[in-house]
């Protein structure tokens, strides 16, 4: 939905509070490469979406678990 613009950038605003999680949880994955790299895949396509709606707390409680993947080749 989001590849697409099928979905609004305010719709995407209201669920973010329960798509973080999951999508944190994803990120820390030790044992799926390929899932942490279609989840890094789409937080950027949501940071992307929403970089102007986002506040500090939403990337503030992101933002690790995204530094821990920039270590992964």
């Amino acid at each position: 939905m989001i590849d697409y613009n099928i979905i609004e950038s305010e719709n995407l605003m209201k669920c973010i509070k329960e798509l973080l999680p999951p999508i944190k949880t994803c990120l820390s994955d030790d044992w799926a490469p390929d899932l942490r790299f279609a989840t890094c895949s789409l937080c950027e396509k949501v940071l992307l979406h929403t970089k102007d709606l986002l506040t500090y707390e939403e990337l503030h409680d992101l933002y690790p678990a995204l530094l821990e993947r920039l270590d992964d080749s």
